[in-house]
C-alpha cells in the first residue's frame, strides 16, 4: 500500500494557540543534542529557510528512492542531512525513524524521533493540514516497532 502524501490546504485563519504550539515543537527539536549533532555532521548545509529553496523536497524523494531500493546506509545519509536542514515536518524524523529501525540500530534515537513524529503529524492534524489516516499510519509504524514487528511499508508499491 502506497500512502498518498496528500496534505490538506490550511485553514485560512490559523489559530494562536496552534501555531505557538508548532513554534514550540521546532525550538524543542532545535535544542535536541541529536539535531546539534547532525547539523555538525553535515555543517555545510544549510537550513532550508525559504520558500524557493527544494533542497528538503530533493532529499526526502532521493531518500525514498533509496529506501525503496534497499541501499539504507545511503537512504540514512539523505534523511539525516535532510533532518539537519528541516526540522519543522514530520518525514525527516519518520524516514530517518524508519531507516534506523531497518538497519537494526540506534534503538534510543529512532524512539526519540518516532516521538517527534507523532508530534509533529499531531500538530498538522489539529491545524488540519494532515490526513487523519497518515497520521493512523504513523501511530501504527510507532507501535510496530516498539513491537519488533515488520513495518507497514506504505512508501513501496511492492515492498522493499
Amino acid at each position: 500500500m502506497v500512502r498518498k502524501l496528500k496534505v490538506k490546504k490550511n485553514r485560512t485563519s490559523i489559530v494562536k494557540p496552534l501555531k505557538d504550539r508548532g513554534e514550540q515543537l521546532q525550538k524543542e527539536r532545535e535544542k535536541s543534542v541529536y539535531i546539534t549533532k547532525l547539523r555538525n555532521k553535515y555543517s555545510m548545509s544549510k537550513p532550508c529557510t525559504d520558500v524557493g529553496d527544494d533542497r528538503d523536497y530533493i532529499l526526502e524523494e532521493e531518500g525514498r528512492k533509496l529506501l525503496v531500493a534497499g541501499k539504507l546506509r545511503e537512504a540514512r545519509e539523505k534523511f539525516e542531512e535532510l533532518l539537519a536542514i528541516s526540522t519543522y515536518h514530520h518525514s525527516p524524523c519518520e524516514f530517518l525513524a524508519y531507516t534506523l529501525y531497518l538497519q537494526g540500530e540506534e534503538k534510543e534515537f529512532r524512539e526519540w524521533l518516532m516521538d517527534e513524529t507523532v508530534k509533529t503529524a499531531t500538530f498538522f492534524y489539529d491545524e488540519d493540514t494532515l490526513d487523519r489516516e497518515v497520521l493512523d499510519q504513523i501511530l501504527e509504524n510507532q507501535r510496530r516497532m516498539k513491537e519488533g514487528k515488520e513495518l507497514v511499508r506504505w512508501w513501496s508499491k511492492g515492498g522493499i
